[in-house]
């Protein structure tokens, strides 16, 4: 990347455009950013930073990718994501992230200015639309399929949701599948395993444009039910995509999900990292077709109003003007 961007400068110089807007979810790309920020300066220009996530507290504080033996390298990984993410900010002339939650987070942890910052909301790819929906949501008497679909990573929780589907076992209507693979992906399968679970199945990944017809064939959809902070902070592109399909969910009762949901209105909230409330909830939904048909509609028109490419795109349009 840092190669094509150099063996291409004559070409870039010859472009005429009145920002760059750089986007990176790896620590990996701290040499690139530098180099952009100052080809920034040198063409008088500002850089705006989609910043998506938090470098520090993905790879640090929830996914703890290091070794707890391991002190100085623990001390050293602390000291480099945190400086990572203080000076991509600090540089950057404008930092996008998804919720005011996320920036009050950059806002205490980091101490930089909220008026760095600028809520974008992340929204879903237009593939996952209404229409591939299957015909089956409304129909009674049948078995009721649990969704997830994700990495298998800390800030999803999924251990909650096994115990959860350890509590339903004898809801012989009610059935699980988890699709998607990740850093505690050995962790899940042992504990499902400890509990001889039968309502559950787990799915390889399957290629982004396969994925609507996994959500299609679900009747609730699952968020994120971590217990670390960055749970709190985030919408989780899966809450997206099962509203633009008319796919009720389920996810954890956060600061930033009340920022756009209403509990009963477009959404099911249950108490953070609880299978027990995990377990109610999704009760609740197949229990009550009129709710399930009241959450998904309603969540469906919030996707019309404010979280639609369209909509999205008018927003960034507002803050690209502003600059």
């Amino acid at each position: 990347m840092i190669y094509s961007f150099i063996k291409n400068i004559k070409i870039l110089n010859s472009v005429q455009f009145d920002l760059i807007y750089f986007f990176s979810v790896t620590p990996r790309d701290w040499l690139l950013f530098l180099i952009t920020k100052l080809y920034s300066k040198y063409r008088k220009i500002p850089i705006v930073y989609d910043y998506f996530i938090s470098k520090f507290q993905t790879f640090y504080e929830d996914r703890e990718i290091f070794s707890r033996k391991n002190k100085i390298f623990k001390v050293l990984k602390y000291a480099f994501l945190y400086c990572l993410d203080y000076f991509e900010c600090l540089l950057s002339d404008s930092v996008i992230l998804d919720t005011n939650t996320h920036i009050e987070y950059f806002n205490k942890k980091f101490k930089l200015k909220k008026k760095k910052f600028t809520k974008i909301l992340v929204g879903a790819e237009p593939i996952f639309r209404v229409s591939n929906i299957a015909d089956n949501h409304d129909r009674e008497f049948k078995k009721f399929k649990v969704g997830f679909w994700g990495t298998y990573i800390p800030l999803h929780g999924i251990e909650y949701i096994i115990k959860a589907a350890n509590l339903l076992k004898e809801e012989r209507r009610i059935t699980f599948s988890l699709l998607g693979r990740g850093q505690t992906y050995e962790k899940i399968i042992e504990l499902a395993k400890s509990f001889n679970l039968e309502n559950i199945e787990f799915l390889n990944m399957v290629p982004l444009h396969e994925l609507p017809l996994f959500i299609s064939g679900c009747d609730i959809g699952l968020g994120i039910f971590g217990k670390r902070e960055k749970s709190s902070c985030v919408i989780p592109n899966k809450v997206f995509e099962a509203i633009q399909m008319k796919v009720p969910v389920i996810t954890s009762n956060t600061p930033a999900i009340k920022e756009l949901f209403t509990h009963m209105e477009n959404i099911y909230l249950c108490q953070k990292s609880n299978h027990h409330s995990l377990a109610n909830a999704i009760l609740d939904l197949v229990n009550d077709q009129n709710l399930r048909n009241k959450i998904s509609e309603n969540a469906f028109q919030l996707y019309r109003e404010k979280t639609c490419l369209h909509c999205i795109a008018k927003d960034l349009d507002i803050f690209f003007l502003d600059l």
